[in-house]
């Protein structure tokens, strides 16, 4: 029974020490300036991921308080939030972390039949694109339009609210998501990656 015992505990040991050793996808490394601190992501990997950082804190200000995601590329660092110090506070702050896979379908993107379909459905319809300051996905889809020629109108939901009020009002739309594609009186508010992207276009193809 004792060596029984003895090689259990043993055998979690060496399962604990594995566990250790297995480096995490991204990493967060504090750079901090005075009462400034900057967050970084450190992808040390071979593929892009999408990094969602929540920071949970009463001792800084911050920009936004609403979690950020960004892509981070292969073996890069990418800046997920800058914060100040408030006056006569300890500087205290956590931060929860999601670390997704991008969803990207890159054989698409060179794919000459798949461009050529995207052009010619969506050439006379309607597309309306809301975005936001510093969002990287809404930058990735204006890309992809522009790459695809796609034409369409864009409406920022800080300068047109009213217009965003209606698509939710009208769509029961969610924003918790930014960007949301309208397309003719289809609207699409859960865009998280290029691959929902391309899924809502081909509900149009």
């Amino acid at each position: 029974m004792k060596y029984t015992t003895t090689c259990i505990i043993f055998f979690f040991l060496i399962l604990g020490a594995f566990a250790q050793k297995k480096q995490p996808d991204v990493t967060i490394k504090e750079k901090k300036m005075g009462k400034r601190v900057e967050l970084y992501a450190v992808n040390l990997k071979n593929k892009s991921y999408n990094v969602t950082m929540n920071i949970h804190t009463q001792d800084y200000k911050r920009a936004s308080v609403s979690p950020i995601t960004k892509k981070v590329p292969p073996h890069s660092a990418i800046k997920m939030i800058a914060m100040t110090q408030l006056p006569d506070t300890p500087g205290i702050y956590s931060y929860d972390l999601v670390v997704g896979e991008m969803g990207y379908d890159m054989s698409l993107k060179g794919n000459k039949k798949f461009n050529k379909k995207i052009n010619t459905a969506l050439k006379k319809k309607k597309i309306t694109l809301y975005t936001k300051p510093n969002c990287n996905l809404c930058n990735d889809t204006k890309q992809f339009f522009k790459r695809h020629r796609v034409l369409y109108n864009e409406r920022s939901i800080i300068r047109d609210s009213s217009s965003l009020k209606k698509i939710i009002t009208n769509y029961d739309a969610y924003t918790s998501f930014i960007p949301i594609l309208k397309i003719q009186d289809s609207v699409y508010s859960k865009i998280k990656s290029e691959r929902d992207l391309l899924q809502a276009l081909n509900n149009h193809l």
